[in-house]
């Protein structure tokens, strides 16, 4: 759970094949969501980080967009339900 104004940072270790952290719907987990998401792209290289900046409480799903990453379990949310 993190408040309004607080910050999430995903920090990326090396992976050849890449992953990232992009903003789902609840309705599509594994699709990003319909209405301006956040995405960190695919990062490659260890020692990167994503900051996702707070700005509600309501939940924010997201998963790794590397192919069958997300179907593998490869999910989350900030402030669940």
């Amino acid at each position: 759970t993190v408040p309004v104004g607080g910050q999430v940072v995903f920090s990326f270790a090396a992976f050849s094949a890449g992953h990232s952290a992009t903003q789902a719907d609840f309705a599509a987990p594994c699709a990003p969501a319909a209405s301006n998401p956040f995405n960190s792209g695919f990062v490659t290289q260890g020692g990167q980080t994503f900051v996702v900046n707070v700005t509600s409480t309501d939940p924010m799903w997201f998963y790794c967009g590397q192919v069958s990453h997300c179907q593998g379990g490869m999910v989350g949310v900030i402030n669940p339900p």
